[in-house]
């Protein structure tokens, strides 16, 4: 079931059990608080044991421009994982399209490591695919929104010359449908 030192998620709580007794386990989260959680919540809940296995699967999230070439993107991540010395060979990595996102395609790395290994695999994998999508010329989206702002005079016509002539007066260029001042 659970033992000293198994690294586990239980209760929604995530961290190394330090005891087991009769009504209560310890956990030792990562920031080093110290998590009682009672049996009968453990007990009734699911339990993720990442002990209990040598290897543990990681999955990157990456958002590309819908502009940019998914092959191009798909090898780059791939040439990173099999680059990484923490990342196994067997399974083999392998990427995903996962989701036509409102600014990007969001593709998935998924490669596995030891579990002594996977933090710092996960994070020098999601480094260097930082680093390689920017430096191979292919962007990485985040939210964006235009915003058209309509304001109208009291009759419903627009107020068009004046909002242009307050950008015109406000040192742009004006455009060239504008009325001049």
């Amino acid at each position: 079931f659970l033992a000293g030192g198994d690294h586990v998620v239980a209760a929604g709580q995530e961290g190394v059990v330090m005891e087991v007794r009769v009504f209560q386990t310890r956990l030792r989260a990562f920031d080093q608080r110290i998590i009682i959680l009672p049996n009968s919540e453990i007990t009734t809940a699911p339990i993720v044991n990442y002990s209990t296995l040598p290897n543990r699967r990681m999955e990157v999230a990456v958002g590309v421009g819908y502009d940019d070439d998914l092959k191009q993107a798909r090898q780059i991540l791939l040439g990173i994982a099999n680059a990484n010395p923490l990342v196994l060979e067997e399974p083999a990595p392998f990427v995903q399209v996962v989701n036509l996102g409102e600014s990007g395609v969001e593709l998935k790395l998924f490669a596995h490591a030891k579990n002594g290994d996977f933090g710092d695999a996960r994070s020098q994998l999601t480094e260097s695919i930082r680093t390689e999508i920017i430096g191979n010329g292919l962007n990485i989206p985040y939210p964006q929104r235009d915003l058209h702002v309509y304001h109208h005079n009291a009759d419903g016509t627009p107020l068009t010359e004046i909002i242009t002539r307050s950008v015109a007066d406000a040192g742009d260029v004006a455009p060239s449908n504008a009325p001049t001042a």
